[in-house]
């Protein structure tokens, strides 16, 4: 269809009525509008609000555009020489008019600018070239109908530029860009007053969008780059989202070209066109991304959005102001560690990404070898960068370039196995640099538990400086670097909390200065400390040269990821655009989607109690446990009033009866049991002392009941290492299983409840459930799982087959081998199953694997074949696998990230509040 173009130098007219909406109109059009606009394409790109970390504003280095090079107020019934009415529709819908000096364009329903599926949004423009700003003032139309337009930026169909308000909903405004061919969301901001005030500003290949409430005092949202040969054209434009709304209204007071005196054309260079290949996988992604943010935002209530738009927070009892100074799509990079590189134009995450700080640059991963990474840190200079690797346990020194953030030579490892993964992980091995660069810092497992070492960096020979059967970790120094501060376990118990200690950099007797804590982050200078608390929530601001502190708990707007600032006396903290999400689903073994069950409420489905009728599950959650219906519906609370008061969490699982409840107190270490009623949903009498120091792995711990909910089994430190042990669920009868050379785990009942399996080191070992003639039944293995009939045992070897043994005859048989199927292309050593369990019918054996992060549900045949991977609409973390009581199907705990915003960083300025004379 041939547009309609007319060059306007008559007077303008109002078609009256036609603007005019009814009420019930006016609802159809949001509701509509709300489900249209899950349909742009686009992705969430960079956005930069009013930054001060190293982001130098445009203007701040450009002349100002100070000169007005056009102006139209729209108050003299015509239009000033040079406008171009574009109507793409050709409909004769489309109108434009004056009203008492407001110009009003009007659109009709399904009135875009979406590439993929119209362009017809009608449109007034004019020519320009070079540098320039344009400004209107948007207000509703006089009768309240819905507005959606804004200010357009103009070179074809596959470039440009669109600054608007209303298309997602009133006080939303959102900024888009079509650049060769690919469509983009820029970012959306919440702005409920009236009037508003639009803004572009263009030098060069780089832009500037920004709004105001009365068009003196700006708020910049977003720096782009828009890489598009002149000439272009500029103007005004309204929308219409849907196939079946009533129109819409925008007014605009008046529009304005400003100029700095010079306007030489722009020419774009070195612009390379995306293949048409690249060019869909790119949309595609966008197209996603978009959709997950409309979502959002068309979620939320106005006071909602109004709250995600705050620039400032001020918490009301210390008066601290937290202010937002960065807020980018980029940042949803991160997750958890944030570091600040030296000269504030980097921020790295223990996930591996560095994120420049710098408009126009995007995240990246220096090298290979930071993957998997723990967390790390940059020299003084910003020549090195120290990290611990996850897979590796090795600690290694890389150089690096101050300019770009990227490594320039290959790693020198300079320690070999710092610990194994889970180890590293709890201990979070931070190699910390000194002030003059010379030497790291770092926690080594190499006594069994985490003491604190040190290495110069060039000579690299490791030196003990703390020796302690508590678990030391996350070493800093002083600014003389004299001394060490660093975490210390209370006590020898993994649930044990931390404290703050000091010692000599040469080593000596620690000292205390802190209790309850948990990280550690030094200013630039070393003078300062702020150390996560665990008491009371929040961060405590120390200086250790005369214990001065302060007390800090930021608002949830802010977010718990803390760095110093460059300069010393600002704390930075990141808020996170995901929100985390564990959710208890099910998959049918013969395939099908996964279903999530219990949404109401916040599950945590590390242990999940099928009823024996298959018709419910029972699992931990948030303040306890919930009774969850299989074929969904509403969860109902197991209330957890126990004599005495449970204090802290985690749960046990359930016997397979259902009837008793098993608990922790006493730090997490001693077992309790307590007759529970399912059906009354409480317990329902006083709980009973079974067991003492209980042995945890991994993320569980190590309780196992018989299959007549008579008996329990656990491991338990009781006797010097862990060994294990069973007793009466009524308490008494404690008997101990086993006495081994090493840590005896994971013990797991047979059907009859006469034996149990359970490992040792590496192996798997069985014995009677009176203690007799244990016996090894594979040298190495894990996850050892009964068959139904007690005759066989499944396990898995060595993380590259799973294998049956016939305990009779002792012979084993391979069931798959993972490395051929389960890791077929994939990299051993980014590879592990676990989580092996047989089905109650005996016709299958399920369990998990992680490939590269990427976790799976998997199911094969007990008689042997190839793998059937399961649940694979469902890309979360996929952990603790049960199977339903008729064998159909799976259960297991997903986690995920939600996008429910946008990443930000807020500055709080702590200088004054730390400010004193040191004592």
């Amino acid at each position: 269809m041939e547009s309609k173009r007319i060059i306007w130098n008559t007077p303008a007219h109002d078609d009256g009525d036609s603007c005019v909406g009814s009420k019930e109109k006016r609802k159809e059009t949001a509701e509509m509008s709300k489900l249209q606009a899950f349909i742009f394409i686009s992705v969430l790109s960079l956005v930069a609000l009013c930054s001060n970390i190293s982001i130098p504003a445009i203007s701040d280095v450009e002349p100002a555009f100070a000169r007005p090079l056009f102006v139209d107020e729209f108050d003299k019934g015509v239009l000033e020489p040079g406008w171009e009415w574009i109507d793409p529709g050709n409909d004769g819908a489309k109108r434009f008019g004056a009203r008492e000096g407001w110009l009003e364009i009007s659109a009709v329903s399904g009135n875009d600018l979406w590439p993929n599926a119209n362009l017809d949004a009608p449109r007034l423009l004019r020519p320009i070239s070079g540098d320039f700003a344009i400004e209107t003032k948007l207000a509703p139309p006089p009768d309240r109908m819905p507005q959606a337009g804004g200010i357009l930026v103009w070179k074809d169909e596959g470039n440009f530029i669109r600054f608007e308000r209303g298309t997602w909903g009133h006080g939303t405004v959102i900024l888009q860009k079509r650049e060769g061919d690919l469509f983009q969301h820029l970012g959306d901001w919440f702005f409920s007053g009236n009037p508003l005030y639009l803004r572009l500003e263009r030098r060069g290949e780089k832009l500037k969008a920004l709004y105001s409430a009365n068009g003196e005092g700006w708020n910049e949202c977003s720096q782009f780059t828009f890489r598009v040969n002149d000439p272009l054209r500029v103007g005004m434009h309204a929308v219409c989202l849907g196939s079946r709304t009533p129109s819409t209204a925008t007014n605009f007071d008046y529009f304005k070209i400003f100029w700095t005196g010079e306007n030489e054309p722009y020419t774009a260079s070195n612009v390379r066109g995306l293949e048409d290949e690249e060019l869909q996988i790119r949309q595609e992604a966008e197209n996603e991304k978009l959709t997950e943010r409309a979502s959002y935002v068309l979620s939320k209530t106005a006071s909602e959005r109004r709250a995600d738009s705050k620039d400032v927070v001020i918490d009301p009892k210390t008066g601290l102001k937290f202010t937002r100074i960065y807020s980018d799509a980029k940042l949803d990079v991160i997750r958890g560690g944030l570091v600040m590189s030296p000269d504030g134009r980097f921020l790295f995450s223990k996930s591996g990404w560095v994120v420049p700080l710098k408009e126009g640059e995007d995240p990246f991963k220096p090298a290979p070898e930071i993957v998997g990474l723990i967390r790390g840190s940059w020299s003084p200079d910003m020549r090195k960068f120290a990290f611990t690797s996850r897979q590796t346990g090795n600690l290694f020194v890389m150089p690096f370039s101050p300019e770009t953030g990227r490594m320039t030579g290959p790693a020198k490892k300079l320690v070999e196995g710092i610990g194994e993964g889970y180890q590293i992980r709890k201990s979070a091995s931070f190699p910390r640099w000194s002030s003059d660069g010379k030497r790291i810092a770092f926690s080594w497992g190499k006594s069994g538990n985490f003491d604190i070492w040190t290495i110069p960096v060039e000579v690299g020979t490791p030196t003990q400086i703390t020796d302690d059967p508590r678990w030391e970790c996350r070493p800093v120094w002083s600014s003389d670097g004299k001394s060490i501060i660093f975490l210390r376990k209370r006590d020898l118990t993994i649930e044990s909390t931390w404290d703050v200690w000091m010692v000599a950099a040469e080593g000596g007797t620690p000292a205390k200065i802190m209790e309850d804590s948990f990280g550690i982050l030094s200013s630039p200078n070393s003078e300062w400390l702020v150390c996560g608390r665990l008491k009371g929530g929040g961060f405590q601001v120390l200086r250790p040269s005369d214990n001065h502190q302060l007390h800090i708990v930021p608002p949830e707007e802010v977010g718990r990821e803390f760095a110093w600032s460059r300069e010393g006396n600002k704390l930075l903290f990141y808020k996170s655009a995901h929100r985390a999400h564990s959710a208890l689903k099910v998959v049918p073994i013969y395939g099908g989607p996964s279903v999530e069950l219990g949404k109401d409420v916040e599950l945590w489905a590390s242990y999940q109690n099928w009823s024996s009728d298959g018709k419910a599950i029972v699992t931990d959650g948030e303040e306890g446990f919930w009774i969850i219906p299989a074929a969904g519906g509403t969860p109902e609370k197991l209330k957890v009033e126990t004599k005495p008061k449970l204090d802290r969490y985690p749960f046990l699982p359930l016997p397979p009866d259902l009837k008793k409840f098993a608990f922790l107190l006493d730090d997490r270490s001693s077992l309790w049991i307590a007759p529970v009623s399912i059906a009354e949903k409480r317990i329902t009498g006083p709980a009973v002392k079974i067991a003492e120091k209980l042995k945890r792995t991994r993320d569980q711990y190590n309780v196992s009941w018989s299959s007549d909910s008579k008996k329990i089994a656990f491991s338990s430190t009781k006797g010097g290492d862990a060994d294990i042990w069973t007793a009466s669920a009524g308490g008494g009868d404690l008997k101990r299983l086993t006495d081994g050379s090493e840590d005896e785990i994971d013990p797991v009942w047979s059907p009859d409840g006469k034996m149990i399996a359970y490992r040792r080191g590496k192996a798997i070992w069985v014995t009677s459930a009176s203690g007799v003639k244990p016996r090894e039944v594979a040298k190495k293995g894990y996850d050892p799982t009964w068959s139904p009939d007690g005759k066989e045992i499944a396990f898995i070897g060595g993380s590259s087959y799973i294998s049956i043994m016939t305990l009779a005859t002792g012979q084993v048989r391979q069931v798959t081998d993972l490395k051929a199927s389960v890791f077929e292309g994939a990299d051993p050593q980014r590879s592990s199953c676990e989580n092996l369990i047989w089905s109650p019918d005996g016709r299958n054996l399920a369990f998990l694997s992680d490939i590269k992060g990427r976790y799976q549900v998997w199911v094969v045949p007990a008689a042997g074949g190839k793998p059937a991977e399961l649940a694979s609409d469902d890309a979360g973390y996929k952990f603790y696998l049960y199977w339903s009581p008729d064998g159909k199907k799976l259960s297991y705990d997903s986690y995920s990230y939600l996008k429910v915003g946008m990443g930000a960083i807020w500055e709080a300025d702590v200088g004054e509040l730390l400010s004193g004379p040191e004592k």
